[in-house]
């Protein structure tokens, strides 16, 4: 068994490791933020193109009302009305 003379060497390499994983988590949650941010930005421009091409206001609440129940099926409570109409 070897036995350890000095846990201070040890500390220091936890605490350089937890310090990295930790600034990697951080960019990783930022970057996902920034992804998401992208993504309903793209989902809420292309929906209101689709809308304003038509011109035609109960068209376009139609047309939201049952994609969000589509997207809400498959991906989640993300994609409910409310969230849809905020990314407009």
């Amino acid at each position: 068994m070897i036995e350890k003379s000095n846990s201070k060497p040890e500390s220091a390499l936890f605490n350089e490791i937890s310090n990295l994983i930790e600034q990697s988590h951080s960019r990783a949650i930022s970057q996902v933020n920034s992804a998401m941010t992208l993504l309903y930005w793209q989902v809420g421009k292309r929906i209101n193109d689709f809308i304003l091409e038509h011109k035609r206001a109960e068209y376009g609440r139609i047309i939201v009302v049952t994609l969000s129940r589509q997207l809400e099926e498959r991906f989640g409570r993300n994609f409910e009305e409310k969230n849809l109409r905020r990314m407009l």
